[in-house]
């Protein structure tokens, strides 16, 4: 609502204009709801989409520790192969093959001293 006094002929005269707000009011409301669905749209794909970017990018490092999981004490020899794994993974799997051949070593040296004490014991 908006008023002015203005002069016409000689006399004062109060000009009031009046506008009603309900259409803005609708269209705003539309725009807020278009807004909120949007909103809403863009989080579920960018939580369905954060999720299968993350499996995908950590689906080489379940593959190394699936290879990891399968090497026991008689298959100290098994080495994890570098060609499946990208750059920032082939650090931790160079560290991992030099665990397991000190590994492999320790107990090829424990499996000799096992075997000469039984000898020994063995002979008189």
């Amino acid at each position: 609502m908006a008023w002015r006094y203005v002069e016409h002929d000689g006399q004062s005269l109060l000009m009031i204009a009046v506008k009603l707000l309900a259409l803005r009011e609708q269209m705003l409301a539309a725009y807020r709801l278009k807004l909120l669905l949007t909103l809403a749209v863009g989080a579920l794909m960018a939580f369905v989409l954060g999720g299968w970017v993350s499996r995908r990018a950590l689906q080489p490092l379940r593959a190394l520790g699936s290879k990891a999981e399968s090497i026991d004490v008689r298959r100290l020899h098994v080495r994890l192969h570098k060609a499946d794994l990208p750059q920032e993974l082939q650090g931790l799997q160079h560290s991992l093959n030099q665990m397991l051949a000190r590994l492999e070593a320790g107990f090829t040296q424990l499996s000799r001293f096992s075997e000469d004490l039984a000898q020994e014991v063995r002979t008189p």
